[in-house]
């Protein structure tokens, strides 16, 4: 397996973080609009799994300013 190779591009500084959610995992990303993407998480879709999803978007926000907007869910719990 090929390991995945980040562009060399300056970052933009605007970063879209999407998240896709299923049953049981979620799997999140933040993309820059110009260097692409710049890093992801699995966890699952349960407490544990949310906790670490908020201690690594603690970390971004150490990285990038964002702003964090909690998606509108997408199926009925």
């Amino acid at each position: 397996m090929t390991a995945l190779q980040l562009p060399d591009i300056a970052p933009s500084g605007h970063i879209v973080v999407g998240v896709d959610t299923h049953k049981h995992i979620h799997v999140a990303a933040v993309v820059d609009t110009t260097a692409g993407l710049r890093s992801t998480l699995s966890v699952t879709a349960d407490r544990d799994g949310f906790e670490k999803l908020l201690a690594w978007h603690a970390l971004l926000v150490e990285s990038w300013p964002l702003v964090w907007k909690a998606p509108v869910p997408t199926a009925p719990l």
